[in-house]
């Protein structure tokens, strides 16, 4: 009998324990409605305990909205705004999850309830990360759109104010935070002062048409675009266009834009900036690009598309703007002070006699735009006629207009600079590179071709006036390598410049596969590094380049530091845009150089997504490598 009596009270004890625990819970549910200090939701009664979950954590999300006094933007007047306001505090659901407390108030006999709260000082704390996140992106873009600084760019202008501008639109208070704006110092609503900014942006941008087609062919025809903001060339941005089949993504370069026509026949193209830059988020800026695809809508701006006119393009609007953009002062005496000793260097290190390789380069010319490689390949050494057929093959190209070739004299060789040449590639991208021919000085044959650095890293460093200018022109030389290594899949260069026992850190940054709320993870996991040995950095390197028709590097910003010991030792970090074919992302490269080399090697070399001061401690580090 005692132990039938102990069997019972073994089975019927868990049972009596969840039914007290519904009961407390139960308990706790009413002193939480009762205190006034949380917002909560309580589930009807469901089949299944994930069915209440599920309801609850909806019920929740909709009586904060609700309850919490929103002030929001919205992108339309329309008085039915029920929809996105509930998008706007969906892209809150990841936080409020985990910021909230759920109780089972039941679960048995087919009928489950739950309740869930979340303190209200906590949802605010979340509404406080936004905000500081809104502000974040706005001081980025009020930096980028700094005209008299060197590091100007509209391009990361716009990015980061429309960035800031859709944070402020998934805001629950978004039509009332402000800040301090910096001209007049006066407060103002940040979500007004941003669009009335892009806008602005927006309206100082212009295409203007060369008047003649860069080529024409039966499969189309082409024209090239000169981009500035009326003050200045504008060095890069993004836009697309239709080429009378489909639309095209392409981008600025240098002031420089192409399009490619397929139709003929069309006299005026539509041109659409891209403000929004939601790939770019995708790579660097995961929580705005699940918002921006929870709110599934773009901030309107008429001023970001352009009419273009290519059949009325005149050479006369095309040199004013040339005369007015001549006459544009610098207003950063910093610059000032680079570009005269960039002048100075390369009008010293011209060569005497040009005739050569100015005759070379017309037959180089020429074969480029009639697609016959033959008819200039008694111009380059082996190994430069390699690269030139390599470089040939990176999908459709064209060269754009008519190119000014300067020649500087380095060591052995002669080099010029640069034919500007639009490519295209099958999955509707392209992009403008300025390639430059390495001639050997002796043979007067091109030994070596590459991409040209972007005018600011070029000025960066030709203005480092207290390095030796042969450093100057190696470390201009080697980084022109290092990126048109990776367009032209050179794995074994790439081979060669690194140290055996060089430290190499890459980043990947993770497609991650949604949660059931559509949220990322958090900003700690939306990167995997890893810390590789140089064979499988290069086994990695050689599977990317046989998987993508086209990987294309680009190095935007620069910071360029001589080692401390006064050793030919230089850090050197850039900005790096990297775009391929299934695979694109934006983050910092860090090289530490070794030129002490004939060839320079890389000793280390990491990858993060946001700038650092002084990476690695490259400042303290103690020179060992003689």
């Amino acid at each position: 009998m005692r132990r039938l009596l102990l069997l019972l009270l073994t089975i019927l004890i868990p049972f009596v324990c969840i039914a007290q625990n519904f009961k407390n819970n139960r308990k706790e549910a009413e002193k939480v409605k009762k205190a006034g200090t949380s917002f909560w939701a309580e589930s009807n009664d469901c089949l299944d305990l994930d069915e209440a979950k599920t309801m609850a954590m909806q019920d929740l999300i909709t009586n904060i909205y609700k309850n919490c006094d929103p002030m929001m933007a919205f992108f339309d007047d329309d008085d039915n705004h029920e929809g996105q306001s509930m998008k706007v505090f969906n892209t809150f659901k990841s936080s409020i999850m985990s910021a909230s407390k759920e109780l089972v108030l039941d679960n048995e006999d087919g009928v489950a309830k739950v309740f869930r709260y979340i303190k209200k000082d906590a949802f605010y704390d979340i509404c406080d990360k936004r905000e500081e996140l809104i502000n974040l992106y706005l001081t980025n873009g009020i930096k980028a759109d700094n005209e008299e600084k060197e590091n100007a760019s509209i391009g990361d202008a716009l990015r980061y104010y429309y960035w800031s501008l859709i944070l402020c639109y998934s805001h629950p208070y978004g039509s009332n935070l402000t800040f301090e704006e910096p001209v007049n110092y006066d407060n103002v609503v940040i979500k007004d002062w941003v669009y009335e900014r892009i806008d602005y942006l927006l309206k100082k941008i212009q295409f203007i048409p060369k008047p003649k087609p860069v080529f024409k062919s039966r499969d189309g025809v082409a024209y090239e675009l000169m981009v500035t903001d009326g003050a200045d060339l504008i060095p890069w941005l993004k836009f697309e266009y239709n080429d009378g089949t489909g639309d095209i993504e392409s981008s600025v370069e240098s002031g420089r834009a192409s399009v490619e026509l397929v139709d003929k026949d069309i006299n005026e193209i539509e041109i659409r900036i891209y403000v929004e830059n939601k790939m770019e988020a995708k790579a660097r800026a995961k929580e705005v690009y699940t918002i921006m695809q929870i709110l599934d809508q773009q901030i309107y701006f008429a001023s970001a598309v352009k009419k273009v006119n290519v059949k009325k393009a005149k050479d006369k609007e095309i040199e004013r703007q040339q005369a007015m953009l001549a006459q544009t002062e610098y207003h950063d005496s910093t610059i000032v002070a680079k570009i005269a000793e960039t002048e100075k260097l390369i009008e010293e290190n011209k060569p005497d006699d040009m005739a050569e390789f100015q005759k070379a380069m017309k037959i180089i010319e020429k074969a480029i735009r009639n697609n016959d490689i033959l008819e200039a390949s008694k111009y380059f050494t082996e190994d430069g006629l390699d690269m030139f057929i390599n470089l040939l093959s990176n999908g459709r190209y064209y060269i754009l207009g008519t190119p000014e070739y300067n020649f500087l004299e380095f060591k052995d060789q002669v080099i010029c600079r640069s034919i500007p040449m639009q490519f295209n590639f099958k999955n509707n991208v392209g992009f403008i590179r300025n390639v430059v021919f390495r001639f050997d000085k002796k043979t007067c044959k091109v030994s070596s071709i590459a991409f040209r650095l972007t005018d600011i890293a070029e000025i960066d460093i030709l203005g480092k006036d207290q390095w030796k200018s042969d450093s100057r022109m190696i470390l201009i030389n080697f980084l022109e390598d290092y990126q048109t290594a990776y367009a032209l899949k050179r794995i074994d260069y790439l081979d060669k410049i690194f140290s055996d026992d060089a430290l190499i850190i890459v980043g990947t940054v993770l497609k991650q596969k949604q949660k059931g709320d559509n949220m990322q993870l958090s900003s700690a996991a939306r990167v995997r590094y890893d810390t590789l040995s140089k064979g499988r950095f290069i086994d990695n390197l050689r599977n990317v380049f046989v998987k993508n028709e086209f990987v294309n590097i680009r190095f935007l910003d620069t910071d360029f530091t001589q080692h401390q010991s006064g050793m030919e030792l230089y850090g050197v970090q850039l900005k790096q845009e990297y775009l391929s074919s299934n695979y694109g992302d934006v983050g910092y490269l860090f090289l530490m150089v070794d030129l002490r080399e004939e060839l320079p090697v890389i000793h280390v070399r990491t990858w993060e997504p946001e700038k650092t001061e002084n990476p690695i401690g490259f400042d303290d580090i103690e020179v060992k490598i003689i």
